[in-house]
């Protein structure tokens, strides 16, 4: 089994090692088809994201994003009996207590949009367009939930939420699953 080791370091040059087993966050199930191409990198980059946030770090900047999917996409055109163990020093910040609630609904919503992407894929492959548009409706309303819990975070414009999913593959996974560009369904959400 291979493994991705991450070093995350912090401004004053501190690291901590995290080692993921790569078969846990590289998405390999996902179809890529005209239509759906980055579905795989996109739900990828999120699971590792993901990990990131739950030792307690945020990454410092959207070229770190580049670097995991550069780094996701090399293990994508290689067949899965060939993993190696990669390495990637990534430069990333500590998420402070008072944004804990924040960096839950980050969560929360990021595993909205795998689980969906999950779902619509499989469905899709099936030609099981019932189950696809169900799926996207129990995600909408999940969504607008969250949007309907904390609408200034929401705001298109200038909500701390919007803004930051705008800098994550979770807008994009949304758009492409969807259909709809993030910020009209969400907008849509708000309206409603």
């Amino acid at each position: 089994m291979s493994h991705l080791h991450l070093f995350l370091y912090l401004p004053e040059q501190v690291y901590q090692l995290l080692k993921l087993p790569t078969s846990s966050v590289i998405q390999t199930t996902l179809t890529i088809s005209p239509n759906r191409l980055s579905l795989p990198t996109l739900v990828s980059v999120e699971n590792i994201i993901q990990e990131i946030n739950a030792k307690g770090f945020e990454l410092a900047n959207s070229n770190q994003i580049y670097k995991i999917s550069s780094l996701i996409n090399n293990y994508l055109v290689t067949e899965k009996a060939n993993w190696q163990d990669q390495s990637l020093e990534l430069n990333v910040t500590r998420i402070s207590l008072q944004d804990k609630e924040f960096y839950d609904e980050v969560k929360k919503v990021r595993d909205l949009a795998t689980t969906m992407a999950k779902e619509v894929t499989y469905y899709e492959d099936k030609n099981d367009n019932d189950n696809v548009k169900k799926a996207k409706d129990n995600a909408r309303k999940e969504l607008a939930k969250s949007v309907k819990s904390q609408p200034k975070w929401w705001d298109t414009r200038t909500g701390k939420l919007f803004i930051f999913l705008g800098k994550t593959a979770i807008s994009t996974i949304w758009g492409r699953c969807i259909g709809t560009a993030f910020d009209t369904l969400i907008d849509n959400i708000r309206e409603n």
